[in-house]
């Protein structure tokens, strides 16, 4: 399970609370997987949540990237096309009857979580900040 800490924050309270989804989505996946139960409908429900998260998130951040000239904004717009085909190949694995993608989501999701989240978006945000 992934315990929401401050240093996750980014100050940014619209962000912090849309990173917080993520954290909640993960630990659903994490806690469906563990169950050992039929996971195929619950593992395609959460996925379904979580590209429309992405859909509503990615675009809240870029639109803010926008508005404040973020430097590296089309660096980090391209990251989150990546994750969004992503989370499709995942579907589709799922789709199909992959036994072991839900391994390689919470892998992928949770070094989002520290990659992209700690780094990438920390740099946005301690831009805006002027840090």
């Amino acid at each position: 399970m992934v315990i929401w800490e401050t240093k996750y924050e980014l100050g940014l309270p619209k962000m912090d609370e849309q990173h917080k989804m993520l954290v909640a989505l993960i630990n659903r996946l994490e806690s469906i997987q563990s169950s050992g139960a039929s996971i195929q409908r619950d593992l395609s429900e959460v996925m379904k949540h979580l590209a429309m998260y992405i859909a509503v998130h990615f675009r809240a951040e870029e639109e803010l990237m926008q508005e404040k000239g973020y430097s590296d904004y089309e660096r980090h717009r391209q990251s989150h096309h990546a994750f969004e085909q992503r989370v499709e190949q995942f579907r589709a694995e799922l789709a199909a009857g992959d036994s072991e993608v839900a391994a390689h989501i919470l892998a992928f999701l949770k070094d989002w979580l520290i990659t992209h989240i700690m780094k990438s978006d920390r740099s946005y945000a301690d831009e805006f900040r002027g840090a």
